[in-house]
């Protein structure tokens, strides 16, 4: 069911309360209490079943906030790859600047600029 079929029902569902409204208040002035009580609940029941309607999502706009929630993860996770990769290169160099240290080539590049720890913290944020 797309929105426009969704919006004629909900249409219809309005109609057929408020006719079953203007019968039960007719049947009521005539006298006719059983099937003015009748067409009450009716009117009531449509009445129900239209708020039930308007209360529920609409699926086209729950698939697309689950696309853009979607979006949104797949976002996320390729920045924390992209800041993953940056500081494993960072890693890299610092261990062929350590290891032209530790060879007599070169400066200490101090302490390593990201720990394990670093590492995974980017990953599971």
């Amino acid at each position: 069911m797309n929105q426009q079929d969704v919006a004629e029902f909900k249409e219809r569902i309005g109609k057929l309360m408020q006719r079953a409204t203007r019968l039960a208040g007719r049947a009521a002035r005539r006298g006719e209490t059983k099937r003015a009580e009748s067409l009450e609940r009716s009117a009531a029941h449509w009445a129900d079943a239209l708020e039930n309607l308007r209360a529920t999502p609409d699926r086209e706009q729950l698939a697309l906030e689950r696309a853009k929630q979607e979006e949104a993860e797949r976002a996320d996770l390729r920045d924390r790859l992209a800041r993953f990769v940056a500081a494993d290169l960072e890693v890299q160099e610092w261990d062929a600047k350590r290891a032209a240290f530790e060879a007599g080539e070169g400066e200490d590049p101090g302490p390593v600029p990201y720990t394990e720890a670093d590492m995974e913290k980017i990953l599971k944020r």
